[in-house]
């Protein structure tokens, strides 16, 4: 059992996956996380990679109370904190398998769920993911949702241009871009063009991951939802935009665009996610400048990025929207009191 084949008669059971799961300060949460991974029938290894947590070993030590006790665990303490790009190919490093799958330590994996993607999948991939299913943190029991997908959907093939559509950020649909997809990847392919997740980058390194793939011919295919459940955080990394963050997605975003054999389309698609980026950065800025009182400073900031000024006018109304209902609101209970 070495490899999928591939072909429609494949099975689950033929394929041997390695999940790597980066943690840092996980351990109310990691134990799920790896018992999940390791209740698959086709998980050949979990690989648990702690991140410099600094909590005296209790994220490694949750890790290891899950453990089922077959031997497929293997924990890896970094005395430095290098963010999850740097964890997981460290993962990836210790781990053999023919397949490589990420588990973030938040989430948790259905039964079965690599035995349903891999029954999904339609012809020959390198990658293979599945919708994800979203639970809210505060309400684990409550509705599920799929992020992309209805559910029964038919698999599809994911091409750079609509891998790139579906990662334009869309203020009415948060946290629903595809690369925040956690599919399994064949390793040979990996391995013969050199990727790997971008040490650079904490924030949007899944997706220049993705889009690195398909540059380099990856056969990408997305299957309905299959038992990956994401557990919505506040204050998670990819909820917190820094402004050095940005910049790397910045420059991860100009790197893409080097790539001279790029369709005029796929282009114009990275150019419109650049152009987001850049606003994020420029909202930063500009509102940096103002909590400094800087009004000169914030004035420039605009001017200098006029595409910018509609982002940065929807974040002020929406500061001030919020700051307009919580004194309505206060007003409200005064009067409630008087």
């Amino acid at each position: 059992m070495n490899d999928l084949d591939n072909s429609p008669a494949a099975t689950a059971p033929s394929a041997e996956v390695a999940v790597i799961i980066a943690a840092f300060r996980a351990a109310e949460r990691i134990g799920r996380a790896v018992a999940s991974a390791l209740e698959q029938p086709e998980t050949r290894e979990v690989i648990v990679v702690d991140d410099a947590s600094a909590d005296n070993g209790a994220t490694l030590e949750a890790a290891r109370r899950a453990d089922d006790g077959t031997g497929r665990l293997v924990t890896i303490a970094l005395t430095s904190n290098k963010g999850p790009a740097y964890a997981r190919n460290r993962g990836i490093a210790a781990s053999r398998s023919p397949w490589i799958s990420i588990l973030d330590s938040d989430d948790f994996m259905e039964r079965d769920r690599f035995r349903r993607m891999f029954s999904f999948a339609e012809g020959p991939f390198d990658i293979l993911a599945d919708d994800l299913y979203q639970i809210n943190e505060n309400d684990e029991a409550g509705d599920r949702r799929t992020m992309r997908l209805p559910e029964g959907h038919p698999s599809q093939k994911l091409t750079l241009e609509a891998f790139l559509a579906g990662n334009i950020p869309d203020p009415a649909r948060p946290r629903t871009e595809l690369g925040f997809l956690k599919p399994v990847m064949k390793r040979d392919f990996l391995d013969r063009h050199a990727l790997r997740y971008d040490e650079s980058m904490r924030l949007g390194e899944d997706y220049q991951l993705y889009a690195e793939a398909l540059i380099a011919g990856a056969r990408f295919q997305m299957v309905r939802a299959s038992g990956y459940v994401a557990v919505m955080r506040r204050g998670s990394l990819s909820d917190r935009h820094s402004r050095k963050d940005l910049l790397a997605c910045e420059t991860g975003d100009r790197r893409l665009l080097l790539n001279s054999n790029l369709s005029r389309s796929a282009r114009s698609l990275m150019m419109r996610r650049l152009h987001s980026t850049q606003c994020k950065i420029a909202w930063i800025d500009f509102m940096d400048a103002i909590k400094a009182r800087r009004l000169p400073r914030a004035t420039l900031i605009v001017l200098g990025r006029p595409r910018c000024a509609i982002h940065i006018m929807t974040g002020l109304f929406k500061i001030a929207a919020r700051r307009f209902g919580q004194a309505a609101s206060h007003h409200g209970e005064e009067a409630a009191h008087a």
